[in-house]
């Protein structure tokens, strides 16, 4: 209506800049604040082997250096942030995890906080999940034992996988998974691309806007993600198809993904519904106590392939159960099997 001056924030400013230069300012595309030597080498090789599997990258892995040039993960001699994030543990970001014993966010019930590279960190993410969602059981045709979350595991997946991939490692505040009484939210502090809504990719066929496109490459090499911007369609009609509800809500602080738990699997468990305690690998645990009672935790882990934080949540959950207990110090301890049903 008139002329007027106004100052602009800090944050707006940062934004307007980013828009103009977006395409030489991508942090993942900078170089990064630590060397080769702080880049796990057993994580590069996972993921080539992974890229290979899914036919999206023909590489035989050398070492450490050319594979990384491979990813164009180094640029002029330089090894660039999105190494850093993808495979080093070396990280100021982190991601935070909380139950809630209702439907706000008042009471913790448990809280933890991940750091490491971030394949790691969808691995700790992904585990936590699992053994905090309820999972009803099923018995099929052939009298086989099927457990079904009340979730799909595959949209809690890519809602933490994109979350990771497409938010903004400029903030230091953390990305959170928080699980309540009657749902599962997501949230990440990524900026949603401006102009679009989460409809224009549930609906439309949008294209991907990653601010995080090195990162967004190396995930779509191994099918961790798909480039094209597929993401929130996949949740959606994952959660469709099986008759979840989900909502995608950009705030102004980030983006949340809300899975509402439903209601037949958020009451006590019975025969037909149980807590998720991954029956799998408490076999294997105890099968690893049995040969070897002093095993620790950290061997246990490297055995199975899983994280010590995730051994950690198992072997609390079994001595929650009477499954198994400890008896003296870390050190020079074991572990007693008290039941193996």
């Amino acid at each position: 209506m008139a002329d007027e001056d106004r100052q602009l924030s800090s944050k707006e400013i940062e934004k307007l800049i980013l828009k103009k230069h977006k395409t030489t300012l991508s942090w993942d595309s900078t170089p990064a604040e630590i060397s080769i030597d702080d880049v796990s080498e057993k994580a590069v090789k996972a993921h080539i082997a992974r890229a290979n599997e899914s036919r999206r990258l023909d590489y035989e892995y050398v070492d450490l250096k050319s594979a990384l040039t491979k990813l164009k993960l180094i640029k002029n001699g330089k090894l660039l942030r999105a190494a850093q994030v993808l495979f080093s543990d070396e990280n100021d970001f982190d991601l935070q995890l909380a139950i809630f014993a209702g439907t706000e966010k008042l009471t913790f019930l448990d809280i933890q906080r991940y750091n490491g590279n971030l394949f790691k960190l969808l691995e700790d993410a992904e585990l936590y999940v699992k053994n905090h969602i309820k999972w009803r059981v099923e018995i099929g045709s052939k009298m086989e034992r099927e457990e079904i979350p009340e979730i799909p595991i595959a949209a809690i997946r890519e809602a933490i996988i994109n979350s990771l991939c497409h938010r903004d490692y400029r903030s230091a505040k953390s990305n959170e998974i928080a699980i309540l009484k009657d749902r599962l939210e997501i949230f990440n502090q990524g900026n949603f691309p401006e102009g679009l809504s989460p409809k224009d990719f549930i609906k439309k066929e949008e294209a991907s806007a990653s601010p995080n496109k090195l990162i967004a490459r190396v995930l779509y090499y191994s099918k961790d993600i798909e480039e094209w911007g597929t993401g929130i369609k996949r949740i959606y009609n994952e959660c469709h198809s099986h008759g979840v509800k989900v909502t995608f809500s950009v705030l102004k602080a980030g983006f949340k993904v809300t899975f509402f738990r439903p209601e037949n699997t958020t009451q006590n468990t019975t025969q037909n519904t149980t807590q998720k305690n991954d029956l799998d690998t408490v076999s294997k645990i105890l099968s690893l106590m049995k040969k070897n009672p002093s095993i620790t935790r950290e061997e246990m882990a490297q055995n199975l392939n899983l994280t010590t934080d995730g051994i950690k949540y198992h072997l609390k959950n079994m001595q929650n159960q009477g499954l198994i207990r400890r008896v003296g110090g870390r050190k020079i301890g074991r572990w007693d099997i008290i039941s193996s049903d």
